[in-house]
């Protein structure tokens, strides 16, 4: 990281990771091209899970070249008289996989849904079970995180 004095620790990078609302997943075409979209992981160790359609490009992606990116921000503050923005981000890297169990997809709907729908918990097995068979899990297992903070 070129500006030392931003840069976080790993347990920051970890927190500001738990704390975004989404994650950028970056990675590449079966082409090579450069390619990105939002998701809506939830960590579980050091690993994060989301879910996707069970094709698509997104899928082409990631079957063809494993290794990815993830991004998060949060705490974004713009100071228009500085000319500046305060944040906190962390950027993870790693391998993803597709999950083909059944009991570590349920588990991974569950991390996603108590992050993302804690309040309609009440449903999440029924529903998970009715879209189990038409929903994709990809898993990333992070080999490196690192964080950064713009006080």
């Amino acid at each position: 990281m070129r500006r030392k004095d931003r840069q976080q620790t790993e347990k920051f990078a970890w927190q500001v990771a738990d704390e975004a609302p989404f994650a950028c997943l970056s990675m590449v075409t079966p082409q090579g091209e450069p390619y990105q979209v939002p998701i809506s992981p939830a960590r579980q160790g050091d690993c994060f899970y989301f879910h996707c359609a069970l094709e698509g490009k997104k899928v082409d992606c990631l079957a063809q070249h494993p290794n990815v990116c993830l991004s998060f921000v949060t705490g974004v503050e713009p100071i228009p008289e500085q000319y500046t923005t305060r944040y906190r981000s962390a950027i993870a890297f790693g391998k993803a996989e597709p999950v083909t169990e059944e009991a570590e997809k349920m588990l991974a709907l569950e991390l996603i849904c108590r992050r993302y729908a804690a309040s309609a918990m009440d449903g999440y097995v029924q529903e998970a079970n009715r879209l189990l068979s038409r929903t994709g899990i990809w898993k990333v297992q992070v080999e490196a995180i690192t964080g950064k903070e713009k006080k």
